[in-house]
């Protein structure tokens, strides 16, 4: 009668390793692993996580930046609708509004890319808003300059028209001259200026003259020491006005003899 194999500990019938073909390390290599793919799973998913928060800020700091560049377009227009005469600080005050905003707007962003991102925007903004609002002070600085030119020849043409000699004539041209190459402006635009000024002058005295000396008038004018300041047909009109007062101030005394 056969016996069924007894097996006692250490014993293999067959010698074949009970594990053959098994790495030793194998269960703690694969937990290992398993802690590494959880790791790396998770690691992926915090910088999702970050890249949405970055997206976030970018589209939140590209809305403020827009709201902030139409607001300091209308504050822009308030200050010049308010400015002083030559715009005086009006390009400062708008930096100012800006720069208070501007930052506001960038210690609100908390992802340090995202900042710097915007910074570099908020720069830019800021060149072209000072570069526009400087131009348009100069402008109003050119401008104010320009009234008062206006106005002090204005001064000048009305001293002629009321008291009209040679001596305050010269001297009114040169006056304008002398303030006009003074002020800073380009060439051509001083030379336009003296040109308007010194005409308005000469006609307003010129306009004196011809109730005052018609005579003298037409004598000044044959000499042609006025062409340089009035258009041929300012000096047309002189002398066809002083002429006319001629014929008039001889009918008036052959009337009285």
């Amino acid at each position: 009668m056969a016996r069924a194999p007894v097996y006692r500990a250490g014993n293999n019938p067959g010698g074949t390793p009970l594990l053959s073909g098994v790495n030793p390390d194998a269960f703690g290599g694969g937990v290992g692993r398993a802690l590494q793919n959880v790791g790396e799973s998770m690691e992926r998913g915090r910088r999702a996580e970050e890249q949405k928060q970055r997206e976030a800020e970018a589209a939140d700091a590209g809305v403020r930046l827009a709201e902030i560049t139409g607001s300091i377009d209308v504050y822009s227009q308030e200050q010049r609708a308010t400015a002083a005469a030559g715009g005086e600080g009006h390009t400062e005050r708008v930096l100012e509004q800006l720069g208070t905003a501007r930052d506001e707007a960038l210690g609100s962003i908390t992802d340090e890319r995202v900042r710097q991102v915007y910074r570099e925007r908020y720069a830019q903004l800021e060149a072209r808003i000072g570069a526009r609002e400087d131009g348009w002070q100069r402008g109003q600085s050119i401008e104010h300059r320009v009234d008062q030119l206006d106005r002090t020849g204005t001064l000048l043409a009305n001293v002629e028209a009321t008291n009209p000699t040679p001596e305050g004539l010269e001297a009114a041209l040169d006056q304008v001259a002398e303030q006009w190459g003074a002020a800073g402006f380009a060439e051509d635009i001083a030379n336009r200026g003296v040109r308007e000024q010194q005409r308005k002058i000469a006609a307003a005295w010129g306009n004196a003259m011809m109730e005052r000396d018609h005579q003298a008038l037409i004598t000044v004018i044959d000499s042609g020491a006025l062409n340089p300041y009035l258009e041929p047909e300012d000096l047309d009109r002189l002398r066809d006005g002083a002429l006319v007062e001629g014929r008039r101030a001889e009918a008036a005394d052959r009337a009285s003899s």
